[in-house]
């Protein structure tokens, strides 16, 4: 395998990474009936309201990092956030792995996101007022991304 193409594997693996902690962030708020917009990149602890800065949105490795606990109040993360991020990340990454790569692969590993963001939000979400206009933002989210990701694909396929 050609080092353009491993580094184009990997910088999909990554995006899926960061996917993942979008995807708690996005489905989070989503499911809480939330005001702040599921693409906002600020978040702020529920307990404290101490601002997580980007580098510890970082899924797995900020939960790592500070033992599953708010850096700034030591408030219990839950559990369950963990889980879906590990779900998000793995789901996708499974995916393109078993489908080589290939564009078909990346969209059913979007497609799993969407399945289980549709899930949760059909088996637990609340349908407030602005369920809609964020629920459609969220899936804008998404499409911006697949386009990355397609951009990336026409990136392996001409190396």
């Amino acid at each position: 395998m050609s080092r353009e193409k491993l580094i184009c594997r990997a910088a999909i693996l990554l995006s899926y990474y960061f996917i993942s902690g979008m995807a708690t962030t996005n489905i989070l708020r989503l499911l809480k009936g939330s005001t702040h917009r599921v693409n906002a990149w600020e978040c702020r602890c529920a307990s404290c309201g101490g601002r997580i800065n980007v580098l510890m949105q970082q899924p797995i490795f900020s939960y790592l990092v500070f033992r599953g606990r708010c850096r700034y109040c030591g408030a219990p993360i839950p559990k369950s956030t963990l889980a879906l991020e590990l779900t998000v990340f793995a789901g996708m990454s499974l995916i393109t792995l078993l489908l080589g790569f290939s564009w078909l692969g990346v969209l059913l590993s979007f497609a799993f996101f969407e399945l289980v963001r549709a899930v949760l939000l059909l088996r637990c979400g609340h349908r407030e007022e602005h369920f809609v206009s964020q629920y459609i933002a969220a899936v804008a989210v998404v499409l911006l991304c697949l386009l990355i990701v397609e951009f990336e694909a026409l990136l392996l396929q001409s190396v």
